[in-house]
């Protein structure tokens, strides 16, 4: 799931006042895996709070595919890379 800086501050106190954030909060309380996958300026990652809120969503158990290192055009990794972040369901095949 794409999240904006904004959604992740509203994960962080437990504010779900829109779709995507209400389904994180409600799958991750099912123990659905979830995996995010942010993407923002420079600037805006450079916050705290920023990294605050990955902390908190870690802590919630979702994994969350950043790497503040990585230069901006290569923050986001490749879908290869996200379904693979997701764990094998036993029995699929």
């Amino acid at each position: 799931m794409p999240a904006d800086v904004q959604q992740r501050q509203q994960v962080r106190p437990r504010h779900a006042d829109n779709f995507a954030i209400g389904l994180l909060c409600e799958m991750a309380g099912y123990g659905v895996p979830v995996v995010v996958v942010p993407h923002c300026k420079p600037q805006l990652a450079s916050h705290p709070a920023f990294g605050a809120s990955l902390e908190t969503l870690r802590g919630m158990g979702i994994r969350v595919l950043f790497d503040p290192d990585a230069p901006y055009e290569r923050r986001l990794p490749p879908w290869r890379e996200v379904i693979d972040a997701l764990p094998v369901r036993a029995g699929a095949g």
